[in-house]
Order: C-alpha cells, then sequence, then structure tokens
C-alpha cells in the first residue's frame, strides 16, 4: 500500500533560475526503509523536507505530494504534525525545552494527551531507547548522540505512520551513528514504521534499507535495490566512495561484471574471502612518528557542574608528533570534552597539561586548532549576494 509518493514534482528556490528539483516522481510503500542519497547539492534535503509542510522550504512548487492518496495539502494541521515524524540533521535545532522529560511530553502535550497517556507512552519509549537515567537531566547537558535519540524518542511518542530523517547522524561519532541506525532498522522491523532517510554513511544503511533512491542534480537518478545501485554507481566520480567499505573491496576485485551476490555487511564479505587469494603487493610504509611527547595530560578532572559525577576522572595520556590519534567511546564518555579541554576552550579542575615540555596555563590557539563537528558554531555573519564582488 503506498504511504507516501510524489508525482511530477519540480521545486525552485525563490530568486533561483534553476530548479533545485526537476520533474521527480517517487513512491514509498508502507513498512518500506528506503534511502535517500546523492552528492551535495543533489536536493535530496529539499525533497524530505517538502513531505513536511510545517519546514518546507519556500519557492515555486510544481507537482503533487501525497500522504495515504490524499493530497499533503488537504490534511489538518494535526495529521501533518503527528502523523509525520521529523528528525533533523542538527540536533540542536530540534530541542525546545531544558529539561529531557518536558522535552518527551512537549508535542504530546500540544496535541491533547491526558496526563496518564503521557505517563505511560513516555515510560515505555524511555525503556525501549534506555533513557531512564537521563529522564531528569538538562538537555545541554546531553551528548551529540543523546540528544538525537531524545530527538526521536519525542517524534516517536505521537506514533507517526512516517518518520522522515534529514541526515541525522551527521554530527554523530561512529558509535552513536551505528547505534542510532540499528535503533531505526528495530522499529521499522518491530513497529513496521516507514523510514525515508537522506544520509551520507551509506555502510550500515544499505544492509537494512529495502530501496535506494539516488537524485543528481535535481533530477531522480536511480531508484533501486542496495545491491543494484552498488552496481550502478560503481564508476560514479563522486558517490562510488560513499558505498559500503565491503561493497568497495568487492569492487576492486570485480572488475568485469558483477554477480548479484554482492556482500554488503560483513559476514557476508567474509564468506565471499573465502574462495580469494590474497597477497601484498607492496610492503607496508611504517608510519614516522617522533617518540618524544608533544602533549601531555596527566591527572585531568573535569565536570561542568560540582554536584555532578566527573565526566574526565584522574587522566592521563601522552600524543607524540606526528602521530594520527583517534579517540573513540560511546555517547556521554567525554570525548568532545577532553578535545575542548586539549583546546583550552574548557579549564580542568585538576591535573596538569604540558606542551612541548612547557605547562600550559593558557589557551595558545596559534599552536593547538579546534574544529567542533557544528559547524554553524564558525559562523558569525550573514553575507548578502549583492555585497558580494568577482
Amino acid at each position: 500500500m503506498e504511504i507516501l509518493s510524489a508525482h511530477n514534482l519540480s521545486f525552485t528556490y525563490p530568486e533561483e533560475a534553476e530548479k533545485a528539483l526537476s520533474d521527480i516522481s517517487i513512491s514509498v510503500q508502507q513498512g518500506e526503509f528506503v534511502v535517500l542519497c546523492g552528492p551535495s547539492g543533489s536536493g535530496k534535503s529539499t525533497l524530505l523536507r517538502l513531505f513536511k509542510p510545517e519546514i518546507a522550504p519556500h519557492g515555486k512548487v510544481e507537482g503533487s505530494l501525497f500522504f495515504q492518496e490524499r493530497l499533503l495539502e488537504d490534511l489538518d494541521l494535526r495529521m501533518k504534525a503527528k502523523d509525520l515524524g521529523m528528525v533533523f540533521q542538527d540536533p540542536e535545532n530540534q530541542i525546545a525545552m531544558d529539561n529531557v522529560m518536558e522535552e518527551l511530553i512537549f508535542g504530546m502535550e500540544n496535541l491533547g494527551f491526558t496526563t496518564e497517556q503521557m505517563r505511560k507512552k513516555v515510560a515505555e519509549m524511555a525503556n525501549f531507547f534506555g533513557l531512564n537515567h537521563l529522564l531528569h537531566k538538562r538537555t545541554d547537558e546531553l551528548s551529540g548522540g543523546q540528544k538525537q535519540l531524545v530527538n526521536l524518542a519525542a517524534v516517536l511518542l505521537l506514533d507517526p505512520k512516517v518518520l522522515l530523517l534529514d541526515e541525522p547522524t551527521a554530527q554523530l561519532d561512529p558509535i552513536a551513528a551505528k547505534e542510532f541506525i540499528h535503533m531505526l532498522q528495530r522499529l521499522n522491523e518491530e513497529f513496521g514504521i516507514t523510514i525515508v532517510i537522506v544520509e551520507h554513511r551509506l555502510d550500515e544503511l544499505f544492509t537494512v534499507a529495502n530501496r535506494v533512491i539516488m537524485l543528481e542534480n535535481g533530477e531522480l537518478l536511480h531508484d533501486m535495490t542496495p545491491v543494484e545501485i552498488v552496481q550502478a554507481l560503481r564508476n560514479h566520480e563522486i558517490m562510488r566512495n560513499f558505498l559500503p567499505s565491503t561493497a568497495l573491496l568487492y569492487l576492486d576485485f570485480h572488475l568485469g561484471r558483477l554477480t548479484e551476490n554482492v556482500p554488503l555487511n560483513v559476514k557476508e564479505t567474509r564468506q565471499w574471502l573465502q574462495d580469494q587469494k590474497i597477497q601484498c603487493s607492496e610492503p607496508l610504509e611504517e608510519t614516522n612518528v617522533n617518540h618524544s611527547p608533544l602533549l601531555e595530560l596527566n591527572e585531568i578532572d573535569f565536570q561542568y557542574d560540582k554536584h555532578t559525577a566527573p565526566v574526565l576522572h584522574n587522566l592521563n595520556l601522552t600524543i607524540f608528533e606526528g602521530e594520527w590519534l583517534a579517540i573513540v567511546g560511546a555517547n556521554g564518555t567525554g570525548k568532545s570534552t577532553l578535545l575542548k579541554v586539549i583546546g583550552g576552550i574548557l579549564k580542568f579542575q585538576h591535573g596538569w597539561m604540558r606542551f612541548n615540555g612547557k605547562k600550559v596555563k593558557k589557551r595558545f590557539p596559534e599552536q593547538v586548532s579546534y574544529l567542533p563537528q557544528n559547524p554553524k558554531v564558525f559562523l558569525f555573519r550573514i553575507q548578502s549576494k549583492r555585497n558580494l564582488t568577482t
């Protein structure tokens, strides 16, 4: 049964000559898991937002959008808010309340749920997502992954029939992103919720999606199964790099015609590799690392509030010159906090830090630079087109 569709849809932003979307026709069946992908600027997010009238971009719309075979514009406001759930790319843009519990019940309160209904639904959802320990926390104390889970839970409490997600893992670390996608898989398989997701990270999604729809330059280029799209994009200049790493390994071995058994996960790849003969053609180069310490952290403690548990406790770390270092861990374990401490953005309460053998007493941005996950914190000025010169 068709639940969401676009018929000959075109869209043009104000004061733009070229169309952002051109004659798009797609149909999403109830219970499907659909991935919407394409190069930057291909119109993915524009298409997704047009399915959510409250946040649809302003511009000229041609063609028709349907939900359950009814024109989207004919739906009442309650149905639009309740049945079409949306999770944004930036968790900060969706959170409205200071407290996690208040955030979860915000939508239900606005739709007139009773107190008893809200208590029951929050208890069930908190247990499903493992959010019980966060219910009384402030939302500004949560990690990026925790905020996104709270956003997802708040949307699901309204019992949506379709879940629209606009690059929800863009600002999450790989572990949090993987956990988030697995949660979406459970929602799709156990509750039958239709999912349409715009995403660049395709490694995990290709193993759970039913279909992959690809846009390019505002036009529909492909609408295929994940295995078919791997074959279609094997020579694509941009999108080939976004294919799952297991599929890329397979493509490097199969230069001729591909079979239908393209591996999309580790299990399938292991089975395929059993019949392959792999040899290293060139010796691996040794990494050039200077073994003199560049940055030393000793017994570092940091807590955001004196009434809360330390985020960093008795932390010791040595970083050597020329070294590549990856910091990994689950949501809320202090990864971002550690980087902010090293960058001098946060001041630790105990311990010491040395850079090139000298104790660090204040920020030194000329030596240590910090790039946050959210690029918006760097943008502080709106540049008008009329002021630009060439």
